[in-house]
Order: C-alpha cells, then structure tokens, then sequence
C-alpha cells in the first residue's frame, strides 16, 4: 500500500481541509442536535384530542387531515401543458401570490364570468395548558400530497406573554418539507413556560392535503452528517485550490494545449449533464407521441402543411369587433376570446416566432411520425447544442489569442462564460418562448465557431466550407430570433477584413479568389435571408415586417411610444444590478429597479426581485471593459481587433437590450447578450494580462481570478436555482428544500 506523501503541498491541504470540514460537520453544522443535551426538558406528546381545530377533520384513529379543495383553472393547465403534466401541474402554484401572478400572464382569458367563492387554504388547531418549556416542536407529519413544503405559523403565550400579542404573530414559522423528517422538528426560542400554541397550517394553493398524527415537544433534533455537503465543499474548495496550485494549469495554454482541452472537454462535459438534469422534470419519452402542441410546435406546423402561412385557428367575431383588438384592457373587458401571443393582421392569426426550428424539426417529425416534437426537449437539445459550440467558440479563440495566459486563466474563463452565458433561464423554464431562444443561441455559436475556426482573420489556410457554414447558422439565427440579425452585421466585418485572404503576395486583390470567398460567404445570407423577406412579405405585405407589433400580448405594441428611460431600465437590469447576500440559502439575492420610471414595462418571472443581477455582477471579469484603453495600446493590430471586439461584443448585445423596451424584462435574454460581452472582457483581460512584467502582479491576478470564479458559480447558481423552483414538480421542489436545509443548518 502506498504511503500519503506528507511533504506534498497538495496533500497536505486536502488533509487540512477534510479535517476541518469534518469538524464543521459534527459541531457546526449540527449543532442544533446539542440543543438538549445536559438539559432536563421532559419529551411530551401534546394532546390533539383536547385541541379546539379549524378546517381539520379527524379520523378514527385520532389523526387531523386537511385538504385544500381549490382547482386551478383550465386555461391555466393548457398555457402549461407543453411542459408539465397531470397533478405535477399544482406543484407550481406552491402559494397564493404566485398563483395570482401566474393567473395574470395565461393565455385566452374571459374575464367576465364570476369566480368560485375561494375555499379555505389553511387549517389551524390550539393547544393549550401546556405548561412547561418548550425548545423543540416536532410534527409527526402521516401524509403531505401535491404540497413540496406545509408552512406552519405560530402564535403563543409564554412567560413574556400572557395572551397572543399581534405583534409576535410572524415571529415563529416553520417549512415542513415533504419526506424531509428532520424539517419536521424545529427548534423553538421561547421563555419559561408555555401555556399554548395556535399552529396554523398554510397549504399551497392547489389540490394538496396534509395529515397530522401527533405532535411532540421537546424532541431532540437528530443529529446528521451529511456526506453530500462534506464531499460537495470539499470537492469545490479543492477545484479551486488545483486551479490556482496546480504545475500543469500554471504553464501557458500552449505549452500544455492538449491537457488543457481536455480538461476544458470535461468541464464541457459537466455542464451539459447539469443541463440535462435541470430539465429532467420535462423529460419523458411519452411526450415524443404527443397529439397536440403550442404555437410554434402544432399550429405553425399544421398551417405550413396546409400550404399558408396564416394559422388555421379563426379569430372570433368579438375580438374583431373590437375598437382596439390590439389593447388587452379591451379584449379583457369584453370578454372576447383570443389566442395569446399570436398576431392579428387583416382578420387572420399569424406567428412572429422564428420559423427556423419548425422547418428544421417540428415541421419534418411530424411528417416522418404524425406527432409533435415537444417543445422542452427541443429546448433542451438546442441548449445542450448551444453549450457545445460556447466552448469550442472559446476553445479557438483561445488557440489563437489566449497562447501565453496559464491554463487555469483560460480555464476559469470558460466556467465564467458557462456559468453566465444565460441559457440556463432557457434550460430551466422551457416553454415555447424558450424555443426561439435556445435555438438562435445554438445557430449564433455554432456560425461563430465555423467563423473564427475558418481562419478568416487568423493566420492559416482559409476555410471557405466553414465560413459558407458560418454564414448558414448565422442566417439561421435570423430565422430563430429576427434580433440576432445584429450578429450577422458583425459578422459581415470579419469577412470584410477576411478579404486580405484574397490578395496575392504583391498586395493586390485577386479578382477570382475574391469572387469565390464572398460567393462563400455571402450567398448563405442572400439565399436564407430571402425565405425570411419572403415570408415577411407574405403574412403583413412588407419584407422588413415581422409582426410583432401586431401580437395579442401584455401591451399595445402598434400606439406604445419609445421613451429613453426604458432602455435605462434594461440597461441596468441587464448589466450593472447587483446582488446582496441574504442569511439563508442561496445566500444571493437582486432587486428589480424600475429607476422610478413612471410609464408601463412588462416585468417576467416571479422571482424578478431575486434574480435580475446584471451581467457585471454575475461575471465580474466583465469589469476589465474599463481596461479597454490599456488592452488597445497593448494590442499587435488594435484598431482591428478594436472594431471586431467592439461591433461584436459590445455594439450587437446593447442593440438587442434597447430593442427590448417594449417588450419589457425577461431573465431569457440574457443568452442574446451575456456570451458575446463576456468574450469580449475576457479577450480585454487576457491582453493586459499577457503583457504584464510583475511576477507578483500575474499572481496576484490569478488570485483575482480565483475569487471571480467562486463568486460567479455562486452568483449565478442562486439565480437558476430560483428559476427551478418556479416550474419544479412537487418531489423535485422538495428535494432542491432539502438540499437548501443542508446549507441553512441553522433552521
């Protein structure tokens, strides 16, 4: 058996760390289990027999059951039915107020009938003459259905109170988390002896129910080491640690290119398990038979194999009727029924969403299969397409920029592009907004990898089957998402400087070399381009029309006016909004700011308040744009690499973020504008970096690094994790509750 080398740094620091670790385990992280040790506090099952109940009902066998009978509406089941199924559809209205703002987005809504009176959500009992100290409450909780999490508030009389005082009511609450039994017992910070406790049970808004079979105090907390947090805070300090450490990763990236790509092909690798497994409440391999879709999967398919480009649905005769079809206001007031999101032009429905997707995928499986692809694993397998072309963007850009920068540099690179690359809004909620999204991130990467990897502005041979690639996917990313044509403008500036490929020895142009490079590279836009002219034309009578100012959605698109301060807003939302820490898990937490603008702007998302950090604050590399003038005097080529880096990475996101004013805010387009900008930093970075003298000042940057990648993966794993929690099942909800209480040990 091999001995542990003692005298290896490496060593030795896992060793430390372990240690400490397994301290923090037992006595920290437990420490709640030694709440009662020592003590004399009798363990005393309270008497539901004798409590007075409300909304309770009791079995034979002495247990209290509780059954929230609300239903959530029809139109609100087929707004999601593309991407939840059956009685998991409750699981996301886990409270009121998301159920209301849920209420408030749906789709085809009458307004005018009357509601159902609502049935009570919560069931409450009393205890009382319980007449003894109380330092834990543990509920022995029988059966939780369709509810992740039963919330339970608590009033009480102590020693410091005789009668429940209001302004304690909110002083105590407790989340009992489904198939979570330690959540089940909760320490209490009460004085002297209780007299009673009114315990009130808050149920999820949803078909959920609750049955109690006893209820103990002074039960000690269990004790719980937690081999998932000891091997997930070991592995992350030590990832950290090899990266700064390591001798391999401290050598340039070209002296160990190929350890280096392989590392980056399993970081890669991870990245699209984590994508898979986000979306596994999505994935079944039923929905691959699915008779019906949503807009762009079914009713886009169905119009282009009747041969139109008009939807077969017929708008109704009161919305037509309607003064102002386009004002939601008046379509809700009347109650006339409509399709949400679609457009209405000249007494016909139409689409505004890319075509793209269902002429490469929804549109030819229907065919083959008579059934409709679904639209969350299409999502998916774009997103995961998406991930793959990043890094290998990155990858060759790091071949031919990023040669003298140590393989751990370059390497935290790509975690930081990863990680706030954006795509995980789209992974995490796919619905058929997502669509769009996800596969115009896949087409932009992959034309931007077939550009740089053709050597069209580095030295090397020119490839011009890859550049004809590239300018295929970046059309396509037309035909995904309109907005992403700035990318394609961009584009056309490295082929504008691609054409020094085309001179001869002497400096003068070839003709023929020239005509065959821009046939490569330009007839893919001219041809794919004309199928989107052409389809403009076709649904509202100009080429440069795509409707969407014509959509039955959240706003009057046709009388809205542009005002500067909503491109304020979104600038702010989108790049400089920073985050605070907050004591319990994630830890992170943003406010949405309006910046007191006093005009309408759609906000998406529930959690907007918690996740809308901007760009700067989720990828802190970002914030060496402000190197910029250093890195051009630095630069081989600067006004070159000025103009390409500028155009691309800075000029094309702030087009798309100021073209969203009237759309408003969604988490969503960050993966327009995160990649491109982040590169861009990166490239800024690498080139100061590179041409640094000081030993001490390269190591000390390299620590710098170190912290921007731990703040990133931590930054921007809270925003997704509260992104899951919006359209998670019941069972996959409560285990991300649970692996939160890993984190607040306290509770």
């Amino acid at each position: 058996m091999q001995k542990i080398d003692l005298k290896n740094k490496t060593t030795r620091f896992a060793l430390v760390t372990f240690a400490i670790l397994v301290f923090l385990e037992i006595f920290v992280f437990n420490f709640n289990a030694f709440r009662l040790a020592g003590s004399d506090y009798e363990k005393t099952e309270l008497d539901l027999a004798g409590a007075e109940t409300l909304n309770f009902e009791r079995t034979e066998a002495g247990e209290l059951t509780f059954k929230n009978e609300n239903k959530i509406p029809e139109k609100e089941r087929e707004f999601f039915a593309d991407f939840v199924s059956g009685d998991e559809f409750d699981s996301l209205f886990e409270d009121t107020k998301q159920a209301n703002q849920k209420k408030n987005s749906m789709i085809s809504v009458n307004t005018s009938s009357t509601e159902e009176e609502a049935l009570p959500t919560s069931a409450s009992l009393e205890i009382t003459n319980i007449n003894r100290p109380v330092k834990t409450i543990t509920f022995h909780i029988k059966e939780m259905n369709l509810a992740s999490k039963t919330s339970v508030s608590v009033k009480f009389t102590d020693a410091t109170t005789a009668v429940y005082s209001p302004q304690r009511e909110d002083s105590v609450c407790i989340d009992l988390i489904q198939n979570n039994t330690k959540s089940h017992t909760s320490v209490l910070q009460l004085s002297g002896e209780v007299g009673s406790l009114y315990l009130t049970f808050n149920m999820p808004n949803t078909q959920s129910s609750i049955v109690l079979s006893g209820i103990t105090v002074n039960e000690p907390v269990a004790f719980h080491f937690s081999f998932v947090r000891l091997v997930l805070l070991f592995g992350l300090i030590m990832g950290l640690y090899l990266l700064l450490h390591a001798k391999p990763l401290k050598k340039p990236f070209a002296e160990n290119s190929v350890l280096n790509t392989q590392i980056a092909v399993m970081m890669t690798a991870v990245f699209l398990l984590a994508a898979i497994t986000i979306s596994s409440d999505h994935l079944s391999l039923d929905k691959f038979k699915s008779t019906n879709g949503n807009q762009v999967t079914e009713e886009l398919v169905e119009a282009f194999k009747a041969g139109q480009v008009h939807l077969l649905a017929e708008p109704s005769e009161e919305l037509l009727s309607l003064n102002n079809p386009y004002d939601r206001s008046e379509r809700e007031a009347s109650g006339a029924e409509y399709l949400w999101d679609h457009c209405l032009y000249n007494g016909k429905y139409y689409s505004y969403y890319g075509i793209a997707p269902v002429l490469l995928l929804f549109l030819p499986y229907n065919l083959v299969t008579g059934y409709y692809f679904p639209s969350n694993i299409a999502v998916l397998l774009f997103s995961l397409a998406g991930i793959v072309c990043l890094s290998l963007v990155y990858l060759e850009i790091a071949k031919r920029r990023l040669q003298k920068s140590p393989g751990a540099f370059v390497l935290m690179g790509l975690l930081i592009l990863q990680l706030s690359c954006g795509i995980w809004f789209s992974v995490a909620r796919p619905q058929f907004y997502e669509i769009a999204i996800s596969s115009g991130f896949a087409c932009v990467l992959a034309g931007a990898y077939f550009l740089i990897s053709s050597n069209v502005i580095s030295p090397g041979r020119l490839s011009l089957p890859r550049l004809t690639l590239s300018s295929i996917f970046l059309s396509l990313a037309v035909l995904c998402r309109p907005t992403l044509a700035v990318y394609c403008v961009a584009a056309l500036f490295f082929i504008w400087f691609g054409l020094e490929k085309a001179k001869t020895d002497d400096g003068r142009l070839d003709k023929k070399a020239a005509a065959k490079y821009l046939l490569a590279a330009l007839a893919p836009f001219a041809v794919i381009g004309s199928v989107q002219v052409v389809y403009n034309y076709l649904r509202f009578g100009s080429p440069f029309e795509f409707g969407i100012q014509y959509s039955l959605t959240i706003n009057d698109f046709v009388r809205s006016e542009f005002d500067i301060h909503f491109v304020f807003v979104l600038l702010f939302a989108y790049l400089f909004n920073s985050p605070g820490l907050v004591p319990n898990f994630p830890f992170v937490s943003s406010g949405f700011h309006t910046l007191n603008t006093n005009g309408y702007m759609f906000v998406d998302y529930q959690y907007v308040n918690a996740i809308s950090t901007g760009l700067f604050f989720r990828a802190l590399p970002m914030f060496s744009y402000f190197l910029a003038p250093t890195a051009y005097r630095m630069a081989k080529k600067p006004k070159k690499a000025a103009l390409l880096l500028g155009v691309t990475c800075v000029a094309a996101p702030l087009v798309i973020i100021a073209s969203a004013w009237e759309s408003g805010y969604s988490p969503r387009y960050n993966a327009d504008i995160s990649w491109p900008m982040i590169l861009g930093a990166l490239l800024i970075l690498f080139t100061v970096y590179e041409n640094i003298k000081s030993k001490e000042t390269k190591r000390m940057a390299l620590y710098c690094m170190t912290f921007c990648t731990a703040l990133c993966l931590l930054v921007n794993f809270a925003q997704i994790y509260y992104f899951i929690l919006d359209t998670a099942s019941t069972q996959t909800r409560a285990s991300l509750l649970s692996f939160a209480r890993l984190f607040d040990f306290w509770r």
